[in-house]
Protein backbone atom coordinates (compact mmCIF):
# COMPACT_ATOMS: atom_id res chain seq x y z
CA UNK A 1 0.00 0.00 0.00
CA UNK A 2 1.44 2.96 -0.82
CA UNK A 3 1.76 6.22 0.92
CA UNK A 4 2.08 9.91 -0.33
CA UNK A 5 5.20 11.15 1.31
CA UNK A 6 4.49 12.87 4.66
CA UNK A 7 7.40 15.58 3.48
CA UNK A 8 5.29 16.52 0.36
CA UNK A 9 1.77 16.91 2.06
CA UNK A 10 3.84 19.12 4.75
CA UNK A 11 5.13 22.10 2.02
CA UNK A 12 1.55 23.61 1.85
CA UNK A 13 2.08 24.36 5.57
CA UNK A 14 5.57 25.51 5.02
CA UNK A 15 5.51 27.12 1.28
CA UNK A 16 1.84 27.24 0.98
CA UNK A 17 2.75 24.44 -2.32
CA UNK A 18 1.44 20.67 -2.16
CA UNK A 19 3.71 18.26 -3.66
CA UNK A 20 6.04 21.28 -3.79
CA UNK A 21 5.06 22.81 -6.60
CA UNK A 22 1.86 23.59 -6.92
CA UNK A 23 -0.40 26.94 -5.43
CA UNK A 24 -2.42 25.51 -2.47
CA UNK A 25 -3.85 22.33 -3.47
CA UNK A 26 -3.90 19.53 -0.63
CA UNK A 27 -3.55 16.62 -2.41
CA UNK A 28 -3.12 14.48 0.95
CA UNK A 29 -5.72 12.80 2.45
CA UNK A 30 -7.76 15.54 4.30
CA UNK A 31 -7.44 13.92 7.65
CA UNK A 32 -3.27 13.74 6.94
CA UNK A 33 -1.90 15.04 10.30
CA UNK A 34 1.13 18.38 9.17
CA UNK A 35 4.15 19.05 10.53
CA UNK A 36 4.01 21.41 13.30
CA UNK A 37 4.22 24.78 12.66
CA UNK A 38 5.23 25.56 16.27
CA UNK A 39 9.22 27.14 17.08
CA UNK A 40 10.50 25.43 19.09
CA UNK A 41 13.55 26.23 21.53
CA UNK A 42 16.29 25.77 19.13
CA UNK A 43 19.59 26.94 19.12
CA UNK A 44 20.31 29.46 17.02
CA UNK A 45 20.71 28.85 12.93
CA UNK A 46 23.16 29.03 10.91
CA UNK A 47 23.58 32.18 8.86
CA UNK A 48 21.66 30.66 5.78
CA UNK A 49 22.68 31.76 2.45
CA UNK A 50 20.60 30.66 -1.18
CA UNK A 51 17.34 30.48 -2.58
CA UNK A 52 16.53 28.42 0.41
CA UNK A 53 17.80 30.27 3.33
CA UNK A 54 14.36 31.37 4.42
CA UNK A 55 13.24 27.54 4.72
CA UNK A 56 16.27 26.03 5.48
CA UNK A 57 16.05 28.61 8.48
CA UNK A 58 12.48 27.64 9.57
CA UNK A 59 13.25 24.12 9.05
CA UNK A 60 15.79 24.53 11.94
CA UNK A 61 13.48 26.30 14.22
CA UNK A 62 10.35 24.09 14.09
CA UNK A 63 12.03 20.79 14.17
CA UNK A 64 13.32 18.93 17.65
CA UNK A 65 15.88 16.74 16.21
CA UNK A 66 19.43 17.32 16.63
CA UNK A 67 19.62 14.53 13.59
CA UNK A 68 18.24 17.20 11.30
CA UNK A 69 19.58 20.22 12.33
CA UNK A 70 22.83 18.63 11.50
CA UNK A 71 21.58 17.41 8.42
CA UNK A 72 20.60 20.64 6.86
CA UNK A 73 23.19 22.88 8.55
CA UNK A 74 25.25 23.08 5.64
CA UNK A 75 22.39 24.28 3.50
CA UNK A 76 21.82 20.91 1.46
CA UNK A 77 21.10 17.47 2.20
CA UNK A 78 24.00 15.09 0.36
CA UNK A 79 23.19 11.21 -0.97
CA UNK A 80 24.89 9.95 2.65
CA UNK A 81 22.75 11.85 4.77
CA UNK A 82 19.69 10.84 2.70
CA UNK A 83 20.20 7.26 2.60
CA UNK A 84 20.88 7.86 6.97
CA UNK A 85 17.71 9.38 6.57
CA UNK A 86 15.74 6.76 4.63
CA UNK A 87 17.54 3.46 7.12
CA UNK A 88 16.31 5.14 10.16
CA UNK A 89 12.68 5.69 8.80
CA UNK A 90 13.27 1.78 7.99
CA UNK A 91 14.33 0.74 10.88
CA UNK A 92 11.76 2.36 12.97
CA UNK A 93 8.55 1.25 10.53
CA UNK A 94 10.17 -2.10 11.10
CA UNK A 95 10.54 -1.87 15.15
CA UNK A 96 6.53 -1.61 14.73
CA UNK A 97 6.16 -4.77 11.87
CA UNK A 98 5.52 -2.37 8.90
CA UNK A 99 7.45 -3.39 6.16
CA UNK A 100 8.92 -0.78 4.47
CA UNK A 101 9.35 -0.74 0.83
CA UNK A 102 11.58 1.89 0.00
CA UNK A 103 11.36 5.55 -1.24
CA UNK A 104 10.99 6.45 -5.23
CA UNK A 105 12.36 9.07 -7.23
CA UNK A 106 9.00 11.54 -6.54
CA UNK A 107 9.42 11.64 -2.22
CA UNK A 108 6.55 8.72 -2.50
CA UNK A 109 7.41 6.10 0.09
CA UNK A 110 5.97 2.01 0.11
CA UNK A 111 5.29 0.08 2.96
CA UNK A 112 3.30 -2.65 4.34
CA UNK A 113 1.51 -3.75 7.39
CA UNK A 114 -0.88 -6.72 6.71
CA UNK A 115 -3.88 -7.00 8.89
CA UNK A 116 -4.42 -2.98 9.78
CA UNK A 117 -5.89 -0.08 8.74
CA UNK A 118 -4.55 3.40 7.39
CA UNK A 119 -6.27 4.61 10.37
CA UNK A 120 -4.81 2.67 12.73
CA UNK A 121 -0.95 2.45 11.26
CA UNK A 122 -1.36 6.57 10.88
CA UNK A 123 0.18 7.39 13.75
CA UNK A 124 2.90 4.96 13.25
CA UNK A 125 3.91 6.64 10.18
CA UNK A 126 3.60 9.93 11.83
CA UNK A 127 6.08 8.82 14.54
CA UNK A 128 8.36 7.35 12.13
CA UNK A 129 8.44 9.82 9.93
CA UNK A 130 9.12 12.61 12.85
CA UNK A 131 11.81 10.88 14.80
CA UNK A 132 13.37 9.33 11.53
CA UNK A 133 13.63 13.49 10.64
CA UNK A 134 12.15 12.15 6.97
CA UNK A 135 9.65 14.56 6.89
CA UNK A 136 11.57 17.65 6.79
CA UNK A 137 14.80 16.31 5.13
CA UNK A 138 12.78 14.59 2.15
CA UNK A 139 11.01 17.85 1.94
CA UNK A 140 14.37 20.08 1.72
CA UNK A 141 15.61 17.41 -0.86
CA UNK A 142 12.61 17.42 -3.01
CA UNK A 143 12.31 21.11 -3.48
CA UNK A 144 16.01 21.68 -4.03
CA UNK A 145 16.20 18.98 -6.56
CA UNK A 146 13.17 20.06 -8.22
CA UNK A 147 13.59 23.71 -8.45
CA UNK A 148 17.29 24.23 -7.11
CA UNK A 149 16.42 28.12 -7.98
CA UNK A 150 13.04 28.26 -5.80
CA UNK A 151 11.26 29.83 -8.83
CA UNK A 152 7.56 30.92 -8.27
CA UNK A 153 5.87 27.60 -8.60
CA UNK A 154 3.11 29.03 -11.43
CA UNK A 155 5.91 29.86 -13.45
CA UNK A 156 7.77 26.56 -13.89
CA UNK A 157 4.83 24.61 -13.63
CA UNK A 158 2.91 26.22 -16.00
CA UNK A 159 5.94 26.25 -18.50
CA UNK A 160 6.26 22.91 -17.75
CA UNK A 161 2.93 21.58 -18.66
CA UNK A 162 3.08 23.95 -21.99
CA UNK A 163 6.04 22.55 -22.58
CA UNK A 164 4.34 18.66 -22.68
CA UNK A 165 1.55 19.63 -24.11
CA UNK A 166 -0.83 19.24 -21.05
CA UNK A 167 -2.57 22.66 -22.25
CA UNK A 168 -2.26 24.70 -25.49
CA UNK A 169 -0.79 28.18 -25.66
CA UNK A 170 -1.35 30.78 -24.90
CA UNK A 171 -2.17 29.73 -21.06
CA UNK A 172 -0.82 32.72 -18.67
CA UNK A 173 0.33 32.72 -15.13
CA UNK A 174 -2.94 33.65 -13.98
CA UNK A 175 -5.06 31.03 -15.60
CA UNK A 176 -2.80 28.39 -13.96
CA UNK A 177 -3.39 30.44 -11.13
CA UNK A 178 -7.43 29.99 -11.30
CA UNK A 179 -7.30 26.82 -12.42
CA UNK A 180 -5.08 24.51 -10.19
CA UNK A 181 -7.20 25.40 -6.96
CA UNK A 182 -9.83 22.77 -8.50
CA UNK A 183 -7.62 21.31 -10.87
CA UNK A 184 -10.16 21.92 -13.76
CA UNK A 185 -7.40 22.79 -16.05
CA UNK A 186 -8.15 23.10 -20.43
CA UNK A 187 -6.58 20.09 -21.08
CA UNK A 188 -5.29 19.54 -24.60
CA UNK A 189 -7.53 16.67 -26.95
CA UNK A 190 -4.03 14.76 -27.71
CA UNK A 191 -2.11 15.45 -24.18
CA UNK A 192 -1.31 13.47 -21.94
CA UNK A 193 -4.03 14.64 -19.64
CA UNK A 194 -3.52 14.93 -15.60
CA UNK A 195 -1.44 12.64 -15.16
CA UNK A 196 1.27 15.21 -17.24
CA UNK A 197 -0.20 18.03 -14.73
CA UNK A 198 0.89 15.30 -11.47
CA UNK A 199 4.51 14.66 -13.47
CA UNK A 200 4.75 18.36 -14.10
CA UNK A 201 4.24 18.94 -10.59
CA UNK A 202 6.48 16.47 -9.52
CA UNK A 203 9.20 17.66 -11.44
CA UNK A 204 9.03 20.89 -13.12
CA UNK A 205 12.18 19.95 -15.46
CA UNK A 206 10.68 16.97 -17.68
CA UNK A 207 11.50 17.49 -21.38
CA UNK A 208 8.77 15.13 -22.26
CA UNK A 209 6.07 12.74 -20.70
CA UNK A 210 5.95 9.21 -20.21
CA UNK A 211 3.87 7.44 -17.82
CA UNK A 212 6.33 6.42 -15.62
CA UNK A 213 6.81 9.89 -14.65
CA UNK A 214 3.17 10.08 -13.17
CA UNK A 215 2.62 10.99 -9.35
CA UNK A 216 -1.23 8.88 -9.78
CA UNK A 217 -0.54 5.63 -8.65
CA UNK A 218 1.35 7.41 -5.56
CA UNK A 219 -1.77 8.50 -4.27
Amino acid sequence: MPKLNRSLAAIEAVLCASLILTGCVQSAPDDEPELSSNVVDAPKPPEFSGPYASLLTEIWQKTDSDFVRGVIEDGAVSDQEWAETSYRLEQCLQDNNIAFLGVKEDGTYGFKADGRTQEEIEPILVDCEERSGESWINMLRLAQQTNPSNEPPEAIVRECMLRIGVVEKPYSAEEYLSDQETLDFPLSKDGPGMDGFWACNADPRIESFSPETSLQDSH
